[in-house]
Parts: C-alpha cells; sequence; structure tokens
C-alpha cells in the first residue's frame, strides 16, 4: 500500500493531527456526558419512561437541526462558526456541571441540558465535515475521512466505559466537568489553527442589471377560466424575419432561452418552417398555468432589454404568442 493511500496518510499533516485529536477528546466527554445523564436520571426518577426521555432529548437535536446546521456551514466562515458553537458547548456543558455539582440537579433540568448540548453538538457536525478539505490535500481527503470516521467509533466506544469509570472512582459529577474541559481543547485548537487564505472568485452580484418586474408582458388571452394546476402548458412565440438574418437570429434568441429555463420553463426550442424560410417559432413548455402566469410576474426589465434585441429582427408588428393546455377528459 503506497503511503498516499494509507489510512494514516492524513496524519503526516500536523492541523490535522491536531484537530482530530481534539476532536477526539471531545466526543469522548460527550460520551460520557451521555453515560452520566442516564446514570443519574435513574437516581433522580427510577420511571422507566423518564429515563427513556434522556435518550429522546439526546436524539431529538439531530433530527431537528441536522438541516439548519448544513445551512450555517455554508452561510457562514466554517472556523468562526465553529468557534461559536464550541464555546456554546463549554458553557452549557459547564453550568450543568455546577448545577449536578451543588446538587440542584432534578429530571426536569437534566432532560433541558441534555437536550441544549445535543443540540449545540449537531450544530457542529456538518461543519466539522465540511471542514476537513481545509485540513489536508485533495490527495490525502479520503484517507482523512477514514480517520473521522474511526475518531467517531473510537470515542463510542472509549466514552460510556469512561464515564462508568469516572462515576466509580470519583462520583456522579465528574463525567459532567470531564465534558465541559474536553471541549477546550478544540476551543484552543480552533484559535490556534489559521486557514490558509485562497485568490478566491466571488460571484457576480449582478451590479447594474436592472432585476426590477418589467410586467410587460401582455396577459394571456383565455375564453374560459383554467385550473391553477392544470398543465403542462405549451406557449409558442412565431416570428417574420428576413431570411438572411437566420443567423444573427437564433444567437439573439439564446439569452431568451436561458430567460426561459430560469423563470420556470423545462424544455424550450426554436423550430423553422420548412416550407416558408424566415418563420421561426419559438416554444417553451411549463409544468402548470399557475407557473405559467408566475412567469408573467418573474420577468425583469433586463429579460425585456433581451427579448427586444430579438424582436428587432421581427417583419411585422409582434410575434404572435399562443398559448396551448394540455387536454384531459
Amino acid at each position: 500500500m503506497s503511503e498516499a493511500s494509507s489510512p494514516l496518510a492524513a496524519f503526516r499533516h500536523p492541523v490535522f493531527t491536531v484537530v482530530w485529536t481534539a476532536t477526539l477528546i471531545s466526543n469522548v466527554g460527550v460520551w460520557m456526558y451521555g453515560a452520566a445523564s442516564a446514570w443519574l436520571m435513574t437516581s433522580l426518577n427510577s420511571d422507566p419512561l423518564i429515563v427513556s426521555l434522556v435518550q429522546a432529548a439526546s436524539s431529538a437535536p439531530v433530527f431537528l437541526f441536522a438541516l439548519p446546521a448544513g445551512a450555517f456551514a455554508d452561510i457562514f466562515d466554517k472556523r468562526k462558526y465553529l468557534i461559536v458553537i464550541e464555546l456554546l458547548t463549554t458553557i452549557v456543558s459547564a453550568l450543568y456541571a455546577a448545577i449536578v455539582w451543588l446538587g440542584y440537579a432534578n429530571p426536569v433540568n437534566l432532560l433541558l441540558f441534555t437536550f441544549l448540548i445535543s443540540s449545540v453538538w449537531a450544530l457542529s457536525g456538518p461543519a466539522w465535515q465540511a471542514v476537513v478539505p481545509q485540513l489536508v490535500p485533495k490527495d490525502d481527503l479520503p484517507a482523512a475521512i477514514t480517520a473521522n470516521s474511526v475518531g467517531v467509533n473510537l470515542s463510542r466506544a472509549l466514552g460510556p466505559a469512561l464515564g462508568g469509570a469516572a462515576i466509580a472512582g470519583l462520583g456522579i459529577v465528574a463525567p459532567f466537568w470531564i465534558n465541559a474541559a474536553s471541549n477546550l481543547f478544540v476551543n484552543g485548537t480552533l484559535l490556534w489553527w489559521r486557514p490558509q487564505r485562497t485568490g478566491r472568485w466571488k460571484l457576480q452580484a449582478g451590479t447594474g442589471i436592472d432585476l426590477t418586474p418589467s410586467m410587460h408582458w401582455p396577459a394571456p388571452v383565455v375564453a374560459q377560466s383554467i385550473e391553477q394546476d392544470r398543465g403542462p402548458v405549451l406557449v409558442t412565440v412565431e416570428y417574420r424575419i428576413r431570411p438572411q438574418d437566420r443567423d444573427a437570429f437564433l444567437e439573439a434568441l439564446e439569452p431568451v432561452g436561458a430567460e426561459r429555463r430560469r423563470d420556470g420553463a423545462y424544455r424550450w426550442g426554436v423550430f423553422e418552417d420548412t416550407a416558408e424560410p424566415g418563420r421561426m417559432v419559438e416554444i417553451f413548455l411549463v409544468e402548470s398555468w399557475m407557473e405559467h402566469l408566475r412567469q408573467h410576474e418573474r420577468v425583469t426589465n433586463a429579460d425585456r432589454l433581451v427579448q427586444e434585441c430579438v424582436q428587432r429582427f421581427q417583419m411585422s408588428d409582434a410575434p404572435k404568442v399562443t398559448h396551448y393546455i394540455a387536454a384531459k377528459n
């Protein structure tokens, strides 16, 4: 096995090694807390239903916050986001350790703090996964992902065992303090680590483009009311151009096709009459009548300028627009 393909390849990079070690220690603390919280609940209230709620309070945040956590990891600077999350974890964990130490623990605050600690932990998960590519080069990324999985499973095995040993040797409060202290390693690591800066390309924000709705499309002519969810809808736009303008016309029409798709069309195309040169028909399909009405609302002043570039090739007054809707019994 080559060094590059070895599962240990990621540990050649000091930053990854330090972060991996710190997260392992932190995760061990989390699992120690989980074991201790279940143990504590049995001494506070031995009702099986109440004891089972500890696990529910611990697992629920994963389902509740998985999607928002992924969005936050994309929106915010990952390092700064993790610093805030891990600091919150440390504060909440230390606060409940003090509550247990002072003898104020009860089933209600145990469930509440278990939920809170699990929530901040769940909010950090996607960000930790997303930060891995910043710790190792691309060639060692598979090894880093494997090492992280090993670390999670290792902490899951060690945490409850060490939690039980700490309770037996130091008392029930020990795992709660250890969990709070274990996060200090992660906080220190994140403060120490400085991601390498890159000559980053930013998406254009549309500066100078008028995205104000133009509302210049006339309302479709209908003979009777149409149910909003009926569809699909076929729209045709017939142009009459000079045959010698064909290539220039088709080139000008391409941005219109992009506009139709952006505004909701799932199919777009242009056809030319084989019997009458210069007769061109643009077609596009949308899912429903409501979706087509929304297209009328979405069209912008910038879109209007694009369409005007096409219509200057039109020989008659204006292109002929026709609407068709799927016929159903």
